[in-house]
């Protein structure tokens, strides 16, 4: 559960204040404190580029320098197999042989501690049943992305215990699962991270148990996919993992499906890179917010059911997007000054990579809704913007997430449960 740097609320929480006029501005200490952290942090960065890093294995570094092509060419292999898998979940669905007559995709934004609030969302969702303002189907895609990716895990069997323990799990997050590093940890060029995070990796261990991978592996029998987004760090490029079959195939999936997880939180330089196969992961928070679905899989999906099932119409694709953040920037005049202009760029930068996701999924159902195939609805909740932190609340702390659990059981009592389908402004 990460703290993205695109979605750690602090950041926020100094923006707001930052930019407040008057003379008395007492949160801008916070903000030079903050600022004045980065500055140790470049400062390290520059005196370990002086020593030496502790060596990665050098057979495993020159498989990497010269193995750029065979990597394109497993990435293609996983890509085609993971298009595979799709088609035939929808085949079953056409079939009547799934719970559902829609193919329905549950994709889970970043958002470290904010997560908090999708889990309140999805845990009252599934406890209205039939009576929620929108029931919920059952999902034959769950993908995540950084915090997202625990959750995506979590759920994998769909069951509303699963959604109560995503719940309960946000609402006792401790502050001591994560430890910054001393200043002369920091300055030592072996240390590839600010924080130590093995308090999470237990939390994460212990959640990976055996009835979490069977119910992954049942998703896996069933042609259901649940998909974690990582950046590779080596060839710094998008990769996906199927932890359904990853359950279904490794001699060994738990541990593996524990790097994976840790891998989509570990945010460069703030979390320690996880090494999988000799090649360095991260999260993909800095890339994508929330898993994306893009417009020549969708042409590639159609190609392929029209060669296996003629003219017959697929079912409809309904992608339900849960952010942990809110969305959208409020206008506010800038001031001229150096930390508001940065602060404020930052913002964009980030509202761009949670935003370009739903707003390219709205474009695939437009055009979805002129021929293209399958036809695709989108749906999308984000935090509401009226939220904020506590900056003097540590991160991981229940007095951040219980007040955002409630907000997202709140939001599934909406009308429409709380979902959206107009155009994140």
């Amino acid at each position: 559960m990460a703290t993205d740097l695109p979605t750690e609320p602090d950041d926020a929480d100094m923006k707001r204040a930052i930019k407040r006029s008057g003379a008395a501005r007492p949160s801008e200490a916070t903000a030079f404190r903050r600022l004045r952290g980065l500055a140790v942090a470049g400062l390290a960065v520059g005196l370990a580029a002086c020593a030496s890093p502790e060596a990665r294995d050098a057979a495993m570094v020159e498989a990497i320098e010269t193995g750029g092509e065979r990597y394109a060419a497993e990435m293609e292999a996983r890509r085609a197999r993971h298009l595979e898998t799709t088609v035939a979940r929808f085949e079953r669905i056409h079939r009547g042989e799934a719970g559902d007559d829609t193919y329905d995709a549950l994709l889970f934004s970043g958002g470290a501690e904010w997560g908090a609030f999708g889990a309140g969302f999805t845990a009252q969702w599934a406890e209205l049943g039939d009576a929620a303002p929108t029931p919920m189907p059952e999902f034959d895609f769950v993908g995540g992305i950084s915090t997202g990716a625990l959750m995506a895990a979590f759920v994998a069997s769909g069951e509303p215990e699963r959604y109560a323990a995503l719940e309960d799990f946000y609402r006792n997050v401790s502050p001591t699962w994560i430890e910054q590093r001393g200043i002369l940890e920091i300055l030592s060029p072996r240390t590839t991270s600010l924080v130590d995070n093995a308090g999470i990796r237990a939390q994460v261990e212990s959640a990976v148990d055996d009835s979490l991978i069977a119910d992954l592996r049942r998703a896996h029998v069933d042609d259901r996919q649940i998909m974690i987004g990582t950046v590779n760090l080596d060839y710094g490029g998008r990769r996906y993992w199927n932890i359904a079959e990853v359950a279904a195939t490794a001699a060994d999936p738990g541990p593996r499906i524990v790097d994976i997880l840790m891998a989509a939180t570990a945010i460069a330089g703030v979390f320690p890179p996880v090494e999988i196969d000799g090649a360095l992961y991260g999260d993909l928070g800095y890339v994508e917010g929330i898993p994306a679905f893009r417009s020549h899989d969708t042409d590639a999906f159609g190609a392929i059911w029209r060669e296996r099932n003629g003219d017959v119409e697929p079912p409809t694709a309904r992608l339900w997007l849960v952010y942990n953040i809110p969305i959208g920037v409020e206008p506010d005049p800038v001031e001229l000054s150096l930390v508001p202009l940065a602060m404020r760029g930052y913002d964009a930068l980030v509202q761009a990579s949670f935003t370009n996701p739903v707003n390219t999924a709205l474009l695939l159902q437009r055009l979805s809704e002129q021929s293209r195939t399958p036809l695709v609805e989108v749906r999308w909740i984000a935090i509401p913007r009226s939220f904020e932190k506590d900056p003097e609340v540590p991160l991981f702390s229940p007095a951040t997430t219980n007040p955002l659990a409630d907000l997202g059981r709140e939001a599934a009592l909406e009308p429409a449960g709380g979902w959206r389908r107009d155009q994140p402004n």
